[in-house]
């Protein structure tokens, strides 16, 4: 993966968008230059694939980032397909499975008390935050249907529990088995 990084975009005075890198050079000169080509181009905004593209020009979005991909074919079916929502792993050169979209609180309590944790523990967690964040949690917990993985809520349960991200991408992805 080559990690073009984040693009912004500055408006002409014929009213179309001229994208930039963080060192001012202009999209096209940039992709004009040896060893800035891949095969495909991914937009990844929040950590997930937005646009798969094989052709850098129609990758240009402003405040998101740009990874060009060679040795790992995107897995499309048809205009991008089932690769948008998935995640990227920078370090490793991973294209990610997207996370489910969001697990039942059942789920998550039966979760947590297969890996150890009471509600006492989420609690703890809670009490620890502060205002408003504590009370948001607060009625999170006890009145939400389901929680999305990307939940800051969950992000907040898990750094508080010492769990690694890809540790808690894979639990989340067996939660989902759960009935």
């Amino acid at each position: 993966m080559l990690n073009h990084g984040v693009w912004s975009a500055e408006k002409t005075a014929k009213g179309y968008y001229k994208y930039y890198n963080k060192e001012g050079i202009e999209w096209y000169d940039y992709f004009k230059a040896a060893g800035n080509q891949s095969i495909w181009y991914l937009v990844i905004d929040d950590g997930k694939i937005v646009l798969c593209e094989q052709n850098w020009a129609y990758a240009q979005c402003a405040d998101l980032l740009v990874i060009g991909v060679d040795d790992i074919a995107p897995y499309t079916a048809g205009a991008g397909g089932t690769i948008y929502g998935c995640r990227v792993d920078l370090e490793r050169g991973k294209i990610l499975p997207p996370l489910p979209a969001a697990l039942t609180a059942m789920q998550v309590r039966l979760w947590l008390l297969q890996n150890g944790k009471t509600d006492a523990d989420v609690q703890a967690v809670i009490a620890s935050l502060k205002s408003p964040l504590k009370e948001q949690a607060e009625i999170k917990w006890h009145y939400a249907a389901t929680f999305d993985r990307d939940d800051p809520f969950i992000a907040d349960i898990a750094e508080t529990m010492g769990w690694s991200t890809e540790w808690l991408d894979n639990e989340w992805q067996a939660a989902v088995q759960i009935i």
